[in-house]
């Protein structure tokens, strides 16, 4: 359990973060 409870974080925050990435180099881009 513990160890599906990491992955699942782990996926979710890489999502994230990549979701945030692409935001602002989108938002660069479009500036």
């Amino acid at each position: 359990m513990i160890t599906f409870n990491n992955g699942l974080i782990t996926s979710f925050l890489t999502g994230a973060i990549s979701y945030l990435i692409i935001m602002t180099q989108f938002n660069s881009s479009g500036r």
